[in-house]
């Protein structure tokens, strides 16, 4: 395979990533999700700029690929969102199940259910990484993490979404890379 084509097909691919997340549409996936594109995106540009054969970083996606799908189940990044935002939706899920809750630093307690908690974690600066891994065996998981997905779109408040316009940059300059390089 063409190397050329490949280092043109990812920046592509960055690059419709970059305009998806430049939407402003909040949107919930799999945490195994974010950390593969990541990984694409970071190895490929690093075969790019040490001018390596991109074989062996396949190699390296494809194994990661297999432990990703295996594992961090009940983990979930939430785009175009922060933090306030992500307290106030499970504040309001938690309330309308009447499930009882302490809050701590980043995390909600639940008190009726030996001290399991839902945390959450700023990625970046409109990406937030929700951990539901500690409430996946309790009977409402599904019903709390359906809910979610669908209150986050419902959000209006809006960020700038700043890994979008870094993935369009990151896709373009990769795309100019390939076609004004000989």
């Amino acid at each position: 395979m063409n190397t050329n084509f490949l280092y043109l097909s990812l920046g592509i691919f960055i690059t419709v990533i970059g305009f998806i997340l430049s939407t402003r549409k909040k949107f919930m996936v799999k945490n195994n999700y974010h950390i593969l594109v990541l990984t694409i995106i970071i190895l490929a540009s690093l075969s790019k700029v040490i001018k390596t054969s991109p074989t062996p970083y396949v190699l390296i996606i494809f194994i990661l690929a297999l432990a990703l799908i295996m594992g961090g189940h009940g983990r979930y990044s939430v785009y175009n969102v922060n933090e306030k935002m992500i307290y106030s939706t499970l504040i309001s899920i938690l309330n309308e199940k009447g499930i009882h809750y302490m809050e701590n630093s980043n995390s909600l307690v639940l008190r009726d259910y030996n001290e399991k908690s839902i945390s959450y974690k700023k990625h970046s600066n409109d990406c937030i990484v929700i951990n539901l891994e500690d409430i996946i065996d309790l009977p409402f998981y599904g019903e709390i993490r359906l809910e979610l997905r669908t209150k986050i779109k419902n959000i209006h408040d809006v960020i700038f979404p700043t890994t979008g316009v870094l993935l369009i940059v990151l896709g373009i300059a990769n795309v100019a890379s390939v076609l004004f390089t000989k």
